[in-house]
Formats: C-alpha cells, sequence, structure tokens
C-alpha cells in the first residue's frame, strides 16, 4: 500500500533557538511545538492518528500530548 498523495505534513512551529529552556523538561517544550503545529495546520488533537518523534520515545510523548496515534515511529536525525 503507498502513501503517496495520502499524507502530507501541514502544521509547522519553531521555537527560538537556545542552549537550554530553564525550567523545562523536554516533553514540555515537544509539547509546545506540537500545540503550535497543530493550531497552525488548523487542527485538533484528536484529528492526529500519527506521530514520528526524534530522541523521545514516541508513546510516551503521545501519553504527555494526550493523543491516541494509530502509527508511530521514532527517529534518530539531526536538524
Amino acid at each position: 500500500m503507498s502513501l503517496r498523495g495520502r499524507t502530507a505534513i501541514v502544521g509547522f512551529h519553531e521555537l527560538p533557538t537556545r542552549r537550554a529552556y530553564p525550567g523545562r523538561d523536554t516533553f514540555s517544550v515537544l509539547a509546545e511545538a506540537a500545540r503550535g503545529a497543530i493550531a497552525d495546520a488548523g487542527l485538533r488533537k484528536a484529528d492526529i492518528d500519527g506521530l514520528i518523534s526524534s530522541e523521545v520515545m514516541p508513546m510516551t510523548l503521545a501519553e504527555h500530548l494526550r493523543i491516541k496515534p494509530r502509527f508511530t515511529e521514532a527517529m534518530t536525525v539531526q536538524g
């Protein structure tokens, strides 16, 4: 089964580049980025059915975001 023409990146959100976010953990920073991207796309959390994350276990992140994806993947890429 091909996903060609059935998937798209539809939202984007960027946080200011910093060496550290004092008083915040990785999940809170990722959650802020996810909320911004979801809003940018004009979607709701309930619309999200997949999650790809980097350096964080995707199901742990999904639990933190309170979403229930049907597809998850973890990728280790830089940039």
